[in-house]
């Protein structure tokens, strides 16, 4: 398939045109919040602590 498209270079970009033009298309069909309910699953802390041995931190 590549060598047929290096041969033929003009499907090629027609090819990529129609990709583009799709994705384009698309676009206006795509559901788009500006703050999105987030729901963390997870949460990391990091404190610095010098000196103190990881069983006194816990």
């Amino acid at each position: 398939m590549i060598r047929y498209f290096a041969s033929h270079p003009t499907i090629a970009n027609i090819l990529m045109m129609a990709i583009i033009a799709l994705g384009l298309a698309s676009l206006g069909s795509l559901n788009r919040e500006s703050f999105p309910q987030l729901k963390p699953s997870k949460v990391q802390v990091t404190v610095a602590y010098p000196g103190a041995s990881p069983a006194e931190i816990e």
